[in-house]
């Protein structure tokens, strides 16, 4: 039997892939913690919460691992500072799934209407961080796990005694629940906050404070992103709100092109939609990008300021290498009225990591995403000055990827998936010996310097 490792997503059930709550059920053991076990009770599974028994976790699992079916439940994405590293040591690579999750990081940067591929991700669970100061002070954005130990007004006051000159700073308490809270202030005024904070992670961003724009709207125009391309991957959140709006605004890279997350909808979505396919061509050509943003989002805000809610679909997460991003930008710029929600979603690099059994990250590690460019510039410096380095848009430039890979000994420490989550999806663990040119399309390559 196989073990699975789930990732439960940041809070509420809403978050949580259909998959996951299959295989949750399918299980006859879930270990977890009490906060991740009190969502599945209503199952009547046998539990093994996991607070300050992290000693009894592997043995656990491998005396029970053929015995039982079991799931352990970890917050947000496994491969994001979570259990997946500890968890998968005590197993053999065949012996165990891992389904992946919305993380912390993406509804956070979600919530606020943030793009976070550029952000520097920190974890202070159980750890304390000594260069801090200079991460933040060298980062435009910079996220932070807290801890009870290292809270967000505590954090603030460190940075400012370290000479970080004041930056914006959003805490994001509770996230997904009833209670959530979002608090939007400054490192001065926070360090002064004398509550005690719960359940929170926090975002500190080198940028002037935004106004929140409070006027009621009559409709409002969701943003989702709907995974990279299994349909399975959509979250329970992203289909409710695909099953109420009446019209789905679609992206395609060509007036007589097809829309690659029209088809996933489709797939999924019930009732009766108006599908309205935007086009947004394949050019750098900033002038003509900017004609199509400026149409698009015309014609959203006409559809949203009749009263109607409308979603726009987007492949993986909204805030990573997406149209989206452009688009919202021209819709604040010249529809400042339009209220816009933007629900999370896998991107292809969690899905890539899950599919062949990694941990992105874990413990200090640090973690890089990055496009690359034509000619490779900066790859060299990245590969050299991360743990794991995850490729984006690679695309025409695999040979030379491939290349440079061997070149720095990393090879075989690469793994290319490509079109993760499709029917042809493909997986390469040797780019020593690639060949196939073709590959390199819709593909996702995780470089990481200690994986197994």
């Amino acid at each position: 039997m196989k073990v699975y490792i789930i990732g439960v997503g940041p809070g509420t059930e809403g978050y949580m892939l259909p998959l996951a709550r299959s295989k949750i059920e399918e299980c006859d053991c879930l270990i977890g913690s009490r906060r991740h076990l009190l969502m599945f009770r209503n199952l009547g599974k046998e539990e093994m919460p996991i607070e300050g028994h992290f000693k009894e976790l592997l043995p656990y699992i491998k005396r029970n691992k053929d015995r039982k079916r079991l799931a352990v439940l970890v917050s947000g994405d496994p491969g994001i500072y979570s259990l997946l590293e500890k968890a998968s040591g005590a197993l053999k690579p065949e012996e165990y799934v891992v389904i992946p999750g919305i993380s912390a990081v993406q509804l956070a940067f979600a919530r606020i209407g943030e793009s976070w591929y550029d952000a520097d991700i920190i974890s202070l669970h159980g750890r304390k961080v000594n260069n801090l100061a200079d991460r933040v002070r060298n980062s435009s954005k910079v996220f932070i796990f807290t801890d009870p130990g290292f809270p967000p007004n505590r954090i603030a006051a460190g940075l400012l005694r370290d000479g970080v000159e004041n930056r914006r700073v959003v805490v994001l308490e509770n996230l997904s629940y009833p209670n959530e809270r979002v608090i939007d202030t400054d490192l001065k005024r926070l360090s002064k906050v004398k509550k005690i904070f719960s359940l929170c992670s926090m975002i500190i961003m080198n940028y002037e404070l935004s106004t929140m724009n409070s006027q009621l709207k009559k409709g409002k125009l969701y943003g989702i992103g709907i995974g990279p391309g299994d349909p399975g991957l959509v979250t329970l959140k992203a289909k409710q709100i695909l099953d109420r709006v009446d019209t789905i605004f679609a992206p395609k890279g060509s007036e007589d092109g097809t829309s690659c997350a029209r088809s996933i909808v489709e797939a999924i979505a019930r009732g009766e939609k108006h599908f309205v396919e935007l086009t947004f061509p394949m050019t750098k050509d900033r002038a003509v990008l900017n004609r199509y943003w400026n149409s698009a989002a015309k014609r959203i805000a006409s559809q949203i300021r009749k009263g109607r809610d409308a979603a726009f679909i987007t492949i993986g997460d909204p805030f990573i290498y997406s149209t989206y991003v452009y688009l919202m930008d021209t819709l604040r710029r010249n529809f400042p009225d339009i209220d816009v929600e933007t629900i999370p979603g896998i991107s292809a690099f969690n899905a890539a990591s899950a599919r062949v059994n990694l941990a992105l990250v874990e413990g200090d590690e640090t973690l890089a995403i990055v496009p690359v460019r034509k000619d490779l510039k900066g790859l060299r410096e990245t590969l050299e000055g991360f743990d794991t380095v995850v490729l984006m848009k690679v695309g025409s430039k695999l040979n030379k990827v491939a290349s440079l890979l061997t070149e720095m000994g990393l090879a075989r420490k690469a793994i290319l998936i490509s079109r993760v989550g499709h029917h042809d999806e493909k997986v390469v663990r040797d780019l020593y010996n690639l060949r196939d040119k073709k590959a390199g399309y819709l593909s996702v390559i995780i470089v990481k310097k200690g994986g197994k």
